[in-house]
């Protein structure tokens, strides 16, 4: 009987553990429509890597960075100072618009990976929009008013929350847990360090 009772809680515990270490490595992006370092990663890393091991992988992203806003006097409205300018300041709200409008997280992802790919990222939103089949109105209407302001605001808030703070864009976070090592691997090879992180049996594209 207890030897019974000892492979039960055994075989509990591997179910257990391997559900865990079968869950997808999570990879959180804080950047700019603008930054250069974050094209670069989204379009040679974060794109290319999702396409390979989304089975094994989700994304979240947050365009904002190293940005500031204050509420406006009559409380309408935010005013943004982003790095890279006023037209940063519009590609992270549309940005923000179409993660609001695009309700399925890989058609956004998509989207997303278009503005950032495009040659001139803050003006892309409407041509990314018909592109993945998401209303273009809905988001350029929203970018061009306070709705995107409470939007984009609502962006920086997430991000003022990180522990420790953004002190560089992009800022990389893997399964909710931010290491210089993380960030710089994930930089270099991002698909290695998603394989590489994952505890459940990977797939043939890691040893592609």
């Amino acid at each position: 009987m207890l030897s019974f009772v000892i492979t039960i809680i055994a075989f509990c515990f591997v179910h257990v553990t391997q559900g865990e270490t079968d869950d997808p490595v999570n990879v959180s992006v804080f950047y700019e429509s603008l930054c250069p370092d974050s094209i670069r990663f989204f379009t040679s890393q974060l794109e290319p890597t999702y396409s390979e091991l989304r089975s094994i992988m989700t994304v979240d992203t947050h365009a904002y960075g190293k940005a500031s806003d204050v509420a406006d006097t009559d409380g309408e409205g935010y005013t943004f100072e982003c790095q890279h300018g006023p037209e940063e300041c519009y590609g992270n709200k549309v940005l923000a618009c179409g993660q609001q409008y695009i309700t399925n997280h890989n058609t956004f992802l998509e989207f997303n990976f278009c503005v950032m790919g495009a040659e001139d990222p803050p003006s892309s939103g409407e041509e990314c929009a018909n592109q993945v089949g998401a209303s273009a109105t809905d988001i350029i209407t929203c970018a061009n008013s306070t709705e995107g302001e409470f939007l984009l605001h609502e962006v920086g808030l997430v991000e003022a929350k990180l522990d420790p703070q953004v002190t560089y864009v992009p800022w990389i976070i893997i399964n909710d847990e931010f290491t210089q090592e993380n960030l710089d691997a994930a930089q270099e090879d991002l698909k290695a360090l998603v394989c590489n992180t994952y505890g459940g049996t990977p797939p043939a594209a890691c040893t592609a």
